[in-house]
């Protein structure tokens, strides 16, 4: 952060370098100095994509669902091959219930993006909410083939073996798929106790 307070105190008018020190403030989940140096950045470029991309981010963080959706199609808007605005009003959209809308991005998000393991993951969750279990699975399994240590994808997977187990007749499936399923739970657990640690 100190190199891009030098950096602004240099050139106080490059919103570059106010969307970086905010990305930095955002990894580090300090939101509302994050915000102002994306509203500054906005200020000086109103058609910087990334800084409403991020600035969504946050609000969405927030919970202004408005303010999150609002930014989030403004980055579309300036820079529509944007996989990862994409994903992130599709997950918006499901959470507040708009699955159709929520599938539309999910779509655009892979097809622009085919190695976003979180668009696979976010695609697989509404295709859960739908009872597509089994295509939910092909896109919880491709997500975890582009990063096996994606906990938020080994729980996914969990839940939608699940649910196949919950209405599997043969026993012996059944009794696989839940085994796959308590795998991916212990695997899930144990990354997140290291990331703790």
């Amino acid at each position: 952060i100190e190199d891009y307070n030098q950096a602004i105190s240099l050139d106080s008018n490059d919103a570059v370098f106010y969307v970086n020190r905010a990305n930095t403030k955002n990894n580090s989940n300090a939101y509302e100095e994050a915000m102002k140096d994306y509203n500054r950045a906005i200020e000086l470029d109103p058609n910087y994509a990334n800084a409403y991309a991020n600035r969504g981010y946050i609000k969405d963080a927030k919970n202004d669902i408005d303010g999150a959706l609002k930014d989030y199609s403004k980055a579309i808007d300036l820079d529509p091959n944007d996989a990862g605005s994409y994903n992130n009003r599709s997950f918006l959209l499901f959470r507040i219930g708009k699955i159709e809308d929520a599938l539309i991005d999910a779509n655009i998000s892979i097809e622009k993006d085919a190695k976003n393991d979180f668009a696979y993951d976010t695609r697989g969750q509404i295709y859960m909410a739908i009872g597509r279990n089994e295509d939910a699975l092909v896109d919880f399994n491709r997500a975890l083939s582009l990063n096996a240590n994606y906990i938020e994808g080994l729980d996914s997977r969990a839940k939608c073996y699940r649910k196949l187990a919950e209405t599997e007749q043969d026993s012996a499936k059944k009794a696989d798929l839940i085994a796959k399923a308590e795998a991916d739970e212990k695997k899930a657990e144990s990354l997140k106790k290291e990331e703790e640690s």
